[in-house]
């Protein structure tokens, strides 16, 4: 009943990076500058099985986990088939990996989508890229942010405003940090249910 050859997994992070679930968030949530595919066989660990074959990809500057996700389908058919092509073909130039330090995460959940604003605006920019849609975006006060882009030069009434989230009368939102200030581009208010 087992199979001859083992069995397979397409992971969507360069193992060991990123073990565990979700590994398409983390790297761009981190501020990684790239992530990638790995084909590993299955062992009793998670994640942790000789490596077949990888791929590296550059995560661009404003790409979001939505958009990384796209990318990574365009390659899933044909890496999976060429790592099947080097099991057939025999050869041992497998990668061991259970042994190697790596970085496990779990599953992606809502508490991990709240801005700090004693954190950095760049940390607040990868987060909010990194739960977009379809996911839960990021969450401050009572707003959800789908999508923001950094502020590069302040006009003067910026620099009068307090750390938080600021709606002006026209809807135009912003989120000033201690280092920067963000525009969003896209958001929403969402109503907190009592629990």
């Amino acid at each position: 009943t087992i199979p001859k050859f083992g069995c397979i997994n397409l992971h969507p992070s360069l193992l060991p990076k990123y073990r565990g679930m979700s590994p398409q968030h983390w790297p761009i949530i981190n501020g990684d500058k790239k992530t990638g595919i790995t084909v590993h066989f299955i062992d009793d660990g998670v994640d942790t099985g000789d490596i077949i074959i990888q791929q590296e990809m550059e995560i661009k500057s404003d790409e979001t986990v939505f958009q990384l996700q796209n990318r990574f389908k365009i390659v899933y058919f044909s890496i999976v088939r060429i790592a099947i092509e080097k099991i057939e073909l025999g050869t041992n130039s497998f990668i061991k990996q259970s042994h190697l330090p790596g970085s496990y995460y779990g599953k992606l959940k809502l508490a991990h989508c709240n801005i700090d604003l004693n954190g950095s605006y760049l940390v607040a920019f990868n987060l909010i890229r990194g739960v977009t849609f379809p996911y839960f975006g990021a969450r401050l006060g009572d707003y959800i942010i789908w999508k923001a882009s950094k502020i590069n030069k302040f006009s003067d009434w910026m620099n009068e405003l307090e750390l938080g989230i600021f709606i002006s009368e026209n809807n135009e939102g912003y989120i000033k940090f201690n280092d920067g200030i963000l525009k969003l581009d896209k958001f929403a208010k969402y109503e907190r249910k009592n629990s």
